[in-house]
């Protein structure tokens, strides 16, 4: 009797599962693969309410905050990070950047 028989149905199960998720080239079929294999593999949360409760906890409390960084009074100046820059390497550098980001904290997207 080959006791490996429930394991290799959910190997393959979750195999295909994968091959299901790989293949979906639009939104609507990718989420009805997550569903149905949600569906599936239910799985019961084993952690007591006291245990999560106990951790956020921990996380807030004013001992586990960090800190800000310290400032730096004294400006040490270095020649290699302090030189003038040409507009040219400014636009080679730019065209390195990758479209579709998030913008920094001048708000400017990449695109411009």
């Amino acid at each position: 009797m080959n006791t490996n028989v429930p394991k290799k149905k959910r190997d393959a199960f979750q195999l295909d599962i994968v091959s299901q998720l790989n293949k979906s080239h639009d939104p609507n079929s990718f989420w009805k693969a997550v569903i149905y294999f949600k569906q599936k593999c239910h799985q019961v949360n084993e952690i007591k309410k006291e245990m999560w409760f106990q951790h956020f906890s921990k996380l807030f409390e004013p001992s586990t905050r960090q800190e800000a960084p310290p400032t730096f009074d004294k400006i040490i100046p270095d020649p290699i990070l302090d030189r003038e820059f040409s507009s040219l390497e400014v636009k080679l550098v730019v065209k390195t950047l990758k479209s579709d980001n998030a913008t920094g904290e001048d708000l400017l997207p990449n695109e411009i």
